[in-house]
């Protein structure tokens, strides 16, 4: 089973809420760090742009990576979000089979 953490922005920490409980009530993750209020700097539509947001990482399978992906481009208010996925190459036993437990439940 191969393992992987996805990286997430949001507009705010109600949003980043929201999405994270739909996708630990659905076992698309198993679990996610939402960290506090940092500075983007990004390019849009050819203008150097600047804004708050809040970053998610969330670890689960790659086997729901896609679903995971589609629940968050359905939830999200951004046009274009930041969704991206990191293999977890290893990590501590115990806790990678809790990721598997967790996304394996109906």
């Amino acid at each position: 089973m191969e393992y992987v953490s996805r990286y997430v922005t949001f507009p705010t920490k109600e949003e980043a809420e929201k999405v994270i409980d739909a996708l630990l009530e659905a076992h698309l993750i198993a679990c996610a760090n939402l960290s506090s209020e940092v500075t983007s700097y990004y390019r849009w539509e050819g203008k150097r742009e600047q804004a708050f947001e809040y970053g998610a990482i969330m670890k689960t399978t790659a086997d729901k990576q896609r679903q995971a992906i589609a629940l968050i481009t359905q939830m999200h208010s951004y046009e274009c979000p930041c969704v991206v996925v990191w293999p977890i190459i290893d990590g501590q036993l115990h806790y990678l089979e809790w990721i598997k437990h967790e996304t394996s439940l109906p």
